[in-house]
């Protein structure tokens, strides 16, 4: 479940990346570290679940 929430949120990332660099302004940047802040979050996240169902 994790795979595709990070998927989709890298996904998002490079869009809007993509985006605020050809079209938007300065304030794009502070939405584009908050898609990053949550792709690393959900990453830790299912690193963690992974080595719970392993152990």
């Amino acid at each position: 479940m994790h795979k595709i929430i990070n998927f989709i949120y890298g996904i998002l990332l490079l869009i809007y990346t993509l985006y605020s660099l050809f079209v938007g302004d300065g304030s794009a940047v502070r939405f584009t570290m908050v898609l990053a802040i949550l792709l690393i979050f959900s990453m830790v996240l299912e690193k963690g679940n992974a080595k719970k169902t392993t152990d």
